[in-house]
């Protein structure tokens, strides 16, 4: 024998439910800054494995060549016409031009060998053929065109003259690339050094 109640009930009140709804507002809003974190630290590790890429391409481009050549590759300490100067400058974005010389066209005599030094899969490209970082900006670089083991760069136009002790850099300007020049904003950059 059953016994019917008719205080039971089968389902939520209309306040219960919007304490549930509240619940989960307040938390997505909780994980929301978090999400965002990690898809920046994403990124980041995206652009540390593509420079990485690119600082073999052009070592091994260096390494076959000896010495850059052409007017297409961007360099840290150039001899001035005259004499021997050393020349700083803020760095070369990735153009077209030397995307397709790192991947075995020879444009002015640039890759003679036309040997590919990179996978085409490794790093994006824009629709100006730049190898693009995971923000869209063209990733920068430069190289000791000298061979005298280092590149010297105006890195951050505030803290001055960098040397580096090694024959490739390169960076990602990072998310606020666009503010950099007006404000700064270099800590999020990505680079090899």
């Amino acid at each position: 024998m059953s016994v019917f109640n008719g205080n039971q009930r089968n389902g939520f009140t209309l306040i219960e439910l919007l304490v549930v709804v509240a619940i989960i507002a307040l938390l997505a809003l909780l994980l929301f800054p978090l999400i965002g974190k990690a898809r920046e630290n994403a990124m980041r590790t995206v652009a540390r494995r593509q420079i990485g890429h690119l600082e073999v391409a052009f070592k091994g481009y260096l390494e076959e060549y000896r010495k850059p050549h052409g007017n297409i590759v961007g360099y840290g300490n150039w001899p001035a016409a005259d004499k021997d100067v050393e020349g700083v400058i803020n760095g070369i974005q990735l153009e077209d031009e030397v995307v397709r010389m790192l991947g075995g066209e020879n444009l002015l005599g640039s890759n003679r060998k036309q040997i590919p030094f990179y996978q085409s899969a490794d790093i994006d490209l824009n629709g100006s053929g730049q190898f693009v970082d995971p923000w869209g900006q063209p990733y920068k670089y430069m190289l000791d065109y000298n061979r005298d083991g280092k590149v010297t760069v105006n890195f951050t136009s505030f803290d001055g003259v960098t040397n580096l002790f090694q024959e490739v850099a390169v960076w990602s300007r990072g998310k606020d690339a666009d503010d950099q020049l007006s404000t700064g904003g270099w800590d999020d950059d990505v680079r090899n050094w």
